[in-house]
């Protein structure tokens, strides 16, 4: 039975909890969430009470900290709540997007059995529902959202054993902090067929691309990451793909101005504050600024965004 634990505590206990180990075993909330291996933010999901706490690390920390848990009252409830979860039988479009929006903004948690996406709650919040979409649609089974209140960050989260092990085993995607592990790549299935191929890139820019203004009315792609291995991946289907690209440091970038415009008529970018940026420097030779795009989305400034020749799917 494809079925994770977790506990669900009185209101305001799961708060109490979390203060009390940290306080009795952990100097910050930083080396808490190292043992914990999750994000800072998730952390703070936690002791807002947005997220529950699986089982599975309850009894890892109190085995870490050793305090008496009669105090704090919960139950143990099951995953099920959100259907039990299928894989795929073969590689889509589809499967080669989400792996792409998993190695920008993933993370696979296979102690606890959870996949993690994270967004930017007012830039990505039409992207969010697309991504959500996907999930749904790829893995039969729904998934859990959560707003930081602390932060502009926004999470989906498909907790399924089968799933993870799934994209462990047979997509090769590297469980935990990814940045100096060997195999953080586009899976070979993916990079060598040019149809997946694109949809993989367009989930690796999705989630860590950019447009941005050169100088007068130019601008480029830029696609970012903290692991070296994947920007060389990156660059590697770039140019198997016909782009002329310069691998950086911290980012693979695209420069050529019919390049750019081939880029998003043929990958077909779906986060769609990147395809407000495009569209204005399409209109007017002009890139608006991220800061611009966020005040047009939160409604501050009357702006008619069009999306021209480019392709939105909307799920």
């Amino acid at each position: 039975m494809n079925t994770i634990k977790y506990l669900q505590f009185e209101k305001g206990h799961q708060t109490l909890f979390l203060r009390t180990l940290k306080n009795a075993s952990f100097s910050t909330w930083n080396k808490f969430a190292e043992f914990f291996n999750v994000n800072r933010s998730m952390v703070f999901l936690y002791l807002s009470e947005k997220s529950k706490l699986p089982y599975k690390s309850y009894l890892r920390l109190l085995r870490k900290s050793n305090i008496d848990p009669k105090p704090f009252c919960f139950r143990i409830i099951s995953s099920n709540d959100y259907g039990v979860a299928e894989i795929p039988t073969t590689y889509t479009d589809d499967l080669a997007w989400f792996v792409g929006i998993l190695l920008g903004d993933g993370h696979i948690d296979d102690y606890n059995y959870q996949v993690t996406i994270a967004f930017h709650s007012v830039l990505e919040s039409s992207y969010l529902k697309k991504v959500k979409a996907l999930i749904e649609r790829l893995f039969k089974k729904g998934v859990s959202e959560n707003t930081s209140k602390r932060s502009k960050a926004s999470y989906l989260r498909l907790n399924s054993k089968i799933v993870v092990d799934f994209l462990a085993t047979e997509c090769g995607i590297p469980t935990g902090k990814r940045i100096r592990t060997s195999n953080n790549r586009i899976p070979e299935v993916i990079l060598n067929n040019p149809s997946l191929l694109r949809s993989c890139i367009c989930g690796i820019f999705d989630s860590e691309g950019g447009l941005h203004s050169r100088h007068h009315k130019a601008a480029r792609i830029c696609i970012y990451n903290k692991c070296p291995v994947l920007l060389e991946s990156v660059q590697s289907a770039l140019l198997k793909l016909g782009y002329h690209v310069q691998l950086k440091v911290n980012c693979v970038k695209l420069g050529r101005t019919s390049e750019i415009i081939r880029f998003f008529e043929e990958i077909k970018p779906q986060n769609n504050y990147k395809l407000i940026k495009y569209n204005e420097w399409r209109k007017s030779g002009r890139v608006p600024s991220t800061a611009e795009v966020e005040r047009y989305l939160i409604g501050e400034h009357k702006v008619e965004a069009s999306y021209g020749s480019v392709s939105v799917v909307e799920n």
